[in-house]
């Protein structure tokens, strides 16, 4: 598996100005790769699925 690219929906592309918004993390629900702030343990993607379970 290759590093995430800018462009993947799991990122948030939103913490890519702040300091520590490109750092390489793993989603601790679907085990994927995105960026985003150290602190993140969930994907955009994950993110936006728990807040509407309809999708």
């Amino acid at each position: 598996m290759g590093l995430p690219s800018q462009t993947d929906p799991k990122n948030w592309t939103e913490d890519f100005s702040h300091e520590n918004g490109n750092y390489i993390c793993t989603c601790c629900y679907c085990g994927g790769q995105f960026l985003g702030h150290k602190r993140r343990v969930v994907c955009n993607v994950c993110h936006e699925a728990e807040k509407d379970p309809d999708q």
